[in-house]
């Protein structure tokens, strides 16, 4: 039964360790603020959480929610009132304009060779790291 005990409290405290902790918007890494200052200036930043430094999810106050790599790289963006398009290859900016005219960027994933784009319209579009268009699939 020690022994149990002890692994609970082993496990309890590795999961502690291991947790997204909150941190001050001044803690950031500079390219971060860059990246939020020059894509986002006119919001600011509500929260920010970081998981031992390695990655860090950071909250604006227009409802825009981006995770980021450690080294500043964003993985992930979302917003469901809409996102910049300025923020995705222009050939692949042009192609959401002309094929979906009127509907907004939703969620913006960056892949290592591609982009991942959600549509407010339930779909799902897949582009090359260039912009080209791959494949399309509507989200369940």
């Amino acid at each position: 039964m020690k022994r149990f005990s002890i692994l609970c409290i082993v496990m309890i405290m590795t999961a502690a360790a291991y947790a997204d902790r909150p941190i001050s918007s001044a803690k950031l890494p500079q390219s971060i603020k860059n990246f939020i200052q020059q894509n986002f200036p006119d919001v600011s930043i509500v929260s920010a959480k970081t998981e031992q430094h390695k990655e860090f999810d950071v909250c604006l106050s227009d409802g825009t929610e981006i995770e980021f790599e450690k080294n500043g790289r964003w993985e992930d963006i979302k917003n469901y009132n809409g996102l910049p398009d300025s923020l995705i290859p222009s050939k692949a900016a042009e192609y959401i304009k002309e094929s979906y005219p009127n509907i907004k960027i939703i969620e913006i994933e960056a892949k290592r060779s591609s982009w991942e784009i959600k549509l407010q319209n339930n779909r799902e579009l897949l582009f090359s790291y260039e912009g080209n268009f791959l494949k399309e699939k509507i989200d369940d």
